[in-house]
């Protein structure tokens, strides 16, 4: 029994997804809302399910992968081309051959196309739509059936031009351009992505201004401005919010797209017209070549590529957003302090001496006694001085690249500058990044050019080669694997500031007389959180309900806490850190409390240390501002609501307390607890909020705090 009815959740699931997909969605709810929009003509609905339903089956007896059946990746184009070809033929039994027909042809080009551009990333869109329904059509012409014009739908003489235009472009998706069928097709939109909604809606924008500047129904039939339309909304969202995180660029990015998919439009309407063949053409064309352009920068960004897992534009807003504010890395790599205990940055960026010109974003270290000074006795020789013979380690996994050792450490005063780096090693880290540690001390090297590294792994020893008058480290990026290229803007990433009280800073350039180290992992405080373990079970009580949470992995390798009643939370735990990227799913779970107490948690065995982090807003506030900052949230640059956390112990427990900032009452919007304890891990989390306080306890641990 519990087979049958896994069998039918993701028969329905990959059934729904069947019309979801056509607005960019996963969501059942949205497939189910395009379902119904279907249903307003009896025959059109028939023929899009059927087509669904035989597109699902023929996909799973071709044994094509089970997961994209699911996602409705070989059946949503079959949709489209069976409401194309009802649509064309009507009452005829030719109508029902093409459509079963187109059907399965459909699932075999999606196949065809999707191989094709797997190794370019691109998206198949609706190219195996447009691909058989022209197919269709030049069938249909020579049998020698006439075939009817597409609709343009009755008259919607009780809305404004503009609107009926909008409602009646969204129903030709469906070939059905009613006010009905648009409006509950723009609901479906809606419920989908407020963000892609305001892009349907500049779309339009560009539309109308468009038709006021040309005759376009003149050209090619008064469908050609709905299609007109719909391939312009389709471009904007797509450009704006689907393949390239929401933001003012991507704005930009949607004009342009949206113009060009314009001219587009109105340059082959009249040829394709002499055939008999619809415009279908510019969104696809429009799409691939936007997304094939900017997939050949050296750099992404302005507008940044959504480069994960595409969600909705919400969810790839919310996750560049708090992954760049959270974390603020412009790098792929993690970047920790090469060195361990703490050093001090005797030069920074723009220093005094040789960080200048091209070489300026680098750092100079040494290590400072609590007196200040770099260096004990007279400091007459290399010896005298602190960091000098301390150990050099890997910033970051890579390849060693380059390796120089022989070269003799100096006298103090006296740099050699016909050699200028001295010792080093050359660390290629990812496309573009490379880092570059010189001055080391000879004969120290422990790496060979070549060798594979890890994060804190020892290269060599500090020393006084090169153009180095007292012993120093020094370290740059670099985005070439010549000794000495042009440096690149560098940081570091989850180093320590060492001060009153000591801060955790998740990105960071450093700045001259700054005192920084690593994380230094306390044991006990990671084991706090392996009940975060693949294959464990627990549950979680709030004063509403009970729910079960399990630990696993997917098929994407990322970390995932399930909860009972439907919600995941993704986190990733390493040596240093634990960090939760993303809860989705109802929001009444326990899961949002654990993402807003434990969301980014460094294992550090300093008790009182600091840290900020930012929660996503709707953890804050409630559902009306939410909805109307998801609306506005392309034009803002901001990561969410800043919270900062610190640690103390109470007993044998950890605790960790949050605070975000103040409000004009002077009291924080939220405030945060998370107890751990050394059996068990967390057992309490508690959020706090001016109208309400939601707590969460481990049902299965007996903590003498939540008895």
């Amino acid at each position: 029994m519990a087979e049958v009815l896994n069998q039918a959740r993701w028969f329905a699931d990959a059934f729904l997804r069947s019309y979801s997909q056509l607005f960019f969605s996963r969501s059942r709810t949205v497939g189910g809302l395009m379902v119904v929009a279907s249903a307003f003509d009896f025959r059109m609905f028939a023929f899009g399910v059927g087509a669904a339903i035989l597109s699902i089956v023929s996909a799973r007896l071709l044994r094509f992968d089970r997961s994209l059946i699911i996602e409705g990746v070989y059946s949503y184009n079959s949709v489209l081309v069976s409401l194309g070809i009802a649509s064309l033929l009507e009452n005829t039994p030719l109508a029902i051959v093409l459509a079963v027909a187109g059907a399965i042809l459909t699932v075999l080009v999606t196949a065809a196309t999707r191989s094709g551009t797997y190794q370019s990333g691109l998206p198949i869109l609706t190219i195996p739509f447009v691909i058989v329904f022209y197919l269709a059509i030049a069938t249909s012409t020579s049998l020698g059936f006439s075939l009817s014009l597409l609709p343009t739908g009755p008259p919607m003489a009780f809305l404004p031009g503009w609107l009926a235009l909008y409602f009646k472009s969204l129903g030709m998706i469906f070939f059905l351009p009613r006010f009905d069928v648009g409006l509950v097709l723009f609901l479906a939109l809606l419920v989908h992505s407020r963000i892609a909604t305001l892009f349907s809606l500049l779309a339009l924008g560009v539309a109308l201004l468009v038709m006021q500047i040309s005759a376009l129904s003149v050209l090619a039939g008064e469908a050609l401005p709905l299609l007109l339309t719909l391939n312009l909304i389709f471009t904007a969202i797509a450009l704006g919010g689907v393949w390239f995180v929401p933001s003012r660029s991507s704005v930009v990015l949607a004009l342009v797209g949206v113009v060009a998919a314009a001219a587009i439009t109105i340059s082959t309407a009249p040829i394709l017209a002499m055939f008999g063949l619809p415009t279908l053409v510019p969104f696809n064309f429009t799409a691939w070549l936007m997304l094939y352009a900017l997939r050949q920068r050296t750099q992404d960004g302005q507008p940044k590529s959504v480069d994960f897992l595409p969600g909705t534009p919400e969810q790839n807003y919310a996750f560049h957003r708090t992954h760049l504010f959270r974390f603020g890395t412009h790098y792929a790599a993690r970047l920790r302090a090469p060195f361990n205990g703490v050093w001090t940055c005797t030069q920074g960026v723009d220093g005094d001496f040789t960080h200048q010109g091209v070489w300026r974003n680098a750092f100079d270290f040494e290590v400072a006694g609590e007196d200040g000074a770099v260096f004990t006795g007279e400091g007459t020789d290399v010896q005298d001085y602190r960091c000098y013979g301390l150990p050099v380690l890997a910033t970051a996994a890579g390849t060693v690249a380059r390796v120089i050792s022989d070269i003799p450490d100096n006298l103090i005063g006296k740099p050699n500058v016909d050699q200028n780096w001295g010792n080093l090693v050359l660390t290629y880290h990812a496309p573009g990044l490379y880092s570059l540690i010189c001055h080391l001390k000879p004969g120290s090297i422990k790496v060979a050019e070549g060798d594979w590294v890890i994060p804190g792994q020892v290269l060599g020893h500090c020393g006084n080669s090169g153009r180095s008058p007292i012993p120093h480290l020094h370290f740059q990026l670099q985005a070439l694997p010549q000794i000495g290229a042009p440096t690149i803007f560098t940081e570091l990433h989850d180093v320590i500031r060492v001060d009153t009280p000591p801060e955790l800073l998740a990105t960071t350039v450093v700045e001259k007389d700054q005192h920084i180290r690593n994380i230094r992992r306390d044991d006990s405080f990671h084991n706090r959180l392996c009940a975060f373990t693949p294959g464990a079970e627990f549950e979680l009580v709030t004063d509403k309900h009970t729910e079960t949470i399990k630990v696993s992995i997917d098929l994407y390798g990322r970390n995932v806490l399930t909860s009972s009643n439907g919600a995941k939370l993704f986190f990733e735990r390493d040596e240093d850190r634990f960090i939760v990227f993303d809860v989705s799913g109802p929001r009444s779970s326990a899961l949002y409390v654990i993402r807003a107490v434990l969301g980014r948690v460094p294992f550090d065995d300093e008790i009182g240390l600091v840290w900020s982090d930012y929660l996503p807003f709707g953890l804050v506030y409630g559902p009306i501002i939410r909805t109307i900052y998801e609306f506005l949230s392309p034009f803002f640059n901001n990561g969410g609501i800043k919270i900062q956390y610190t640690t103390e112990r109470d007993g044998a427990a950890m605790v960790i307390n949050g605070q975000t900032l103040l409000t004009r009452s002077g009291k924080p919007r939220m405030t945060t607890h998370a107890r751990l304890e050394t059996h068990g891990g967390l057992v309490e989390a508690t959020v706090t909020t001016p109208h309400r306080v939601i707590r969460v306890l481990r049902k299965d641990v007996d903590s003498k705090e939540t008895k």
